[in-house]
Order: C-alpha cells, then sequence, then structure tokens
C-alpha cells in the first residue's frame, strides 16, 4: 500500500457508504416512530421540502427520575440545498428543583417553530 493510502477505497465503498444509511435511518426513527413523533410530518418520507431530517432526543435527570435538562439535536437539508443544524435545551439551573418528568416530546413545539422557520427561508 502506497504511503499516502490510509484507508483502502473498498473500506469507504464496502463500510462507510451502507453506515450512512442506517445512522440515517437510525437517527431518523425519532422522527417517525419514537419520542419526536408528534413532528413526524418534517421527516423526508412525509415533507416534499426536506431532503433529509436526523434528530435525537434526551435528558439528564436527578433523584427520582425528574427532569434537569430535555434536549433535541438535529439537522436537516431542505429541497433546495440549504443545510441546518440545530440544539433545543430546556433546563433548570437548579438541580434542587427540577422541570418534572420531560421527554423530548415535551420540547418539541421549540424544535419545530425552528424548522418550520428555515423551510420557509430556504431558497428565497
Amino acid at each position: 500500500m502506497p504511503s499516502n493510502d490510509v484507508l483502502p477505497n473498498e473500506f469507504f465503498t464496502q463500510v462507510i457508504a451502507p453506515s450512512r444509511s442506517f445512522l440515517r435511518d437510525v437517527l431518523g426513527a425519532p422522527l417517525t416512530r419514537g419520542t419526536l413523533a408528534s413532528i413526524g410530518y418534517l421527516h423526508q418520507s412525509r415533507n416534499k421540502r426536506v431532503r433529509w431530517h436526523v434528530a435525537k432526543t434526551g435528558t439528564s435527570t436527578v433523584a427520582y427520575g425528574l427532569t434537569r435538562d430535555a434536549i433535541i439535536a438535529g439537522a436537516f437539508e431542505t429541497d433546495s440545498g440549504d443545510a441546518y443544524a440545530y440544539l433545543v435545551l430546556v433546563g433548570t439551573p437548579e438541580p434542587q428543583r427540577p422541570l418534572g418528568q420531560l421527554n423530548g416530546s415535551h420540547v418539541s413545539p421549540v424544535a419545530v417553530a425552528i424548522v418550520n422557520e428555515f423551510i420557509d427561508r430556504s431558497g428565497k
């Protein structure tokens, strides 16, 4: 193998390319059947203005399973080729005063507002 090749081309065609599809499916799942299903209409299978959209939710908790922070991180590309990433974080600065029992679906209206705004702006 020449010294300037770190990995053979076969690695990219046999490992990386299939992995992209797998990752897109896994990270798109919350939008179709998971905690973000309520905003599933923003998934590429349901919205012609979206080429791809992936998102993941998360929480940090304190005692008794109460939520301190709820997080949504995502990225999408519009039909005009504009790509965006977003992060929604709703939390409390005081661990002794948690938000309650929340998950990503509780803060998804914020993500909807962000994504819709950028979809409307794209291509203009």
